[in-house]
């Protein structure tokens, strides 16, 4: 990063506070931790954007990163734990694009006079300058390492723990469907739970109220995370089906609250309205 041609690009806070770190060794001095402290928060999510620009944390996270797996797995959000880089000076020059997302920004980024602020700008999207190392992440990891030896859950027992996804096996077109992740030991209250399925967005939240659109097996996914740093993954499988009519003889308009919902139709038949509900088995 360098503010004489106002550009900026592979650029890790956390990262840039290794040197912090080593001086901390030769003289452990409040201040060195206090700056430390701010470069993982900033990358955490306090900065100007309230971006997370680690993977896996916050609640405001980048889908679009330089990573090969991410690009090609079946998943929206990329895998945890990746960093993205915190500052760029612009959009990366795409072959679907070219230029135009550069150009869609005002002020423009590259005006020598007043242009758009260099720690406000963010975007979505594939950018290699954003792209890590593993030489960032070894830094970063040594830099983190050091304020987590100094916390209670450096001592901390830990092994890895399982979870269950539950929900039926059989899930309806259309028709809300509830899942809810389950583990033994763990208080799931305090945790916060991401969800993927198939054809849907990401989701927080302990439940997951989701709608099925597409016929078949389908896959679905949840990560829960404590603020110690544990995580337990949990996944697994149903199948999506439009599902058998049942014939309900009824009177009642309020069944039109049914048919709103898309979970029945309404059938006349002999004078009378008879509901055709679509089942979830």
């Amino acid at each position: 990063m360098t503010k004489n041609y106002r550009g900026g690009g592979w650029y890790f806070s956390l990262e840039q506070a290794f040197d912090i770190v080593v001086a901390y060794q030769f003289s452990p001095k409040p201040e060195y931790v206090d700056a430390i402290v701010g470069n993982l928060n900033y990358e955490g999510g306090c900065n100007p954007v309230n971006v997370s620009f680690v993977e896996g944390l916050g609640w405001r996270r980048q889908r679009d990163i330089v990573n090969q797996y991410a690009a090609n797995d079946r998943r929206v959000l990329p895998p945890s734990g990746i960093p993205v880089g915190n500052i760029t000076a612009s959009f990366d020059y795409l072959s679907p694009y070219q230029s135009e997302l550069g150009a869609l920004c005002f002020p423009l980024d590259g005006l020598s006079t007043a242009p758009y602020p260099i720690y406000d700008r963010w975007g979505d999207s594939w950018n290699v300058q954003t792209e890590m190392t593993d030489v960032n992440e070894a830094r970063q990891l040594a830099t983190a390492a050091l304020l987590m030896a100094q916390t209670p859950p450096a001592t901390q027992a830990w092994q890895s723990a399982t979870a269950q996804i539950v929900m039926p096996a059989v899930a309806g077109i259309s028709i809300p469907v509830t899942a809810t992740i389950k583990t033994t030991g763990f208080d799931l209250t305090k945790a916060r739970v991401v969800w993927e399925a198939q054809g849907q967005e990401p989701a927080f939240g302990t439940n997951y109220i989701f709608t099925t659109t597409n016929f078949g097996m389908q896959w679905i996914e949840a990560e829960a995370q404590w603020p110690d740093g544990r995580r337990v993954f949990a996944a697994t499988n149903f199948f999506s089906t439009n599902g058998p009519p049942v014939l309900i003889h009824s009177r009642q308009p309020e069944l039109l609250r049914a048919v709103q919902q898309g979970r029945a139709f309404l059938s006349r038949l002999e004078g009378e309205w008879w509901m055709i509900h679509l089942s979830e088995a």
